[in-house]
């Protein structure tokens, strides 16, 4: 599925990055950069963008008047705020003001890519300590998205566990039978048991 992307943030070093990232989607297509909340609010009028990765602390205008900006044009982009601030305030703050997402900057090797999939689908990507809708309360299916996560998190750690345990596992057995086998096969039992 084709995604326009907007990519603002004052620093040109965080935008080639993100662009970086962001080729691991090649259907994806970054229409523009703002390096200001003011260009940001041209450009999402110019190219009318579904995804708009935001940054909270720039010149002129910042990423919480640029949301409060964007409420008032009703634009359709999903905006995901990559911050530098690691605020449960801030996230809070910034889910109230309609962002779909929020990330730190520490973290946007790992999230960027997973918090644009759940933007894109529709769904929400918040740090955990952010809970609820924007209205304060919580519902179910405003749950799942961080339990979903947690459990993806930790399925993966067991499945790598469970993993390396087989392969060790898997490794003495071999070797046990492989010494068991005749010296006439010498060649394959060289292979087997180191």
């Amino acid at each position: 599925m084709s995604k326009r992307i907007l990519v603002v943030d004052d620093h040109d070093v965080v935008r080639q990055g993100v662009l970086l990232i962001l080729r691991a989607r090649p259907n994806w297509q970054v229409v523009g950069e703002a390096s200001d909340g003011i260009e940001a609010v041209e450009k999402i009028r110019q190219l009318d963008p579904d995804l708009v990765i935001l940054d909270i602390s720039m010149p002129r205008r910042g990423g919480l008047e640029v949301l409060g900006d964007l409420q008032k044009l009703q634009t359709r982009a999903g905006v995901l705020v990559l911050s530098m601030h690691e605020s449960k305030e801030l996230a809070t703050q910034v889910r109230r003001l309609g962002a779909a997402g929020y990330i730190n900057k520490t973290n946007a090797g790992r999230d960027l890519l997973r918090a644009l999939d759940a933007i894109a689908g529709g769904d929400t990507f918040f740090p955990s300590y952010v809970q609820g809708p924007p209205g304060g309360t919580s519902t179910p299916r405003d749950k799942e998205p961080g339990a979903f996560r947690i459990i993806t998190e930790w399925v993966t750690r067991a499945g790598r566990v469970a993993i390396q345990t087989c392969a060790l596992a898997l490794r003495h057995h071999v070797r046990h039978i492989g010494r068991g086998l005749p010296k006439k096969i010498a060649p394959i039992r060289a292979v087997i048991v180191p």
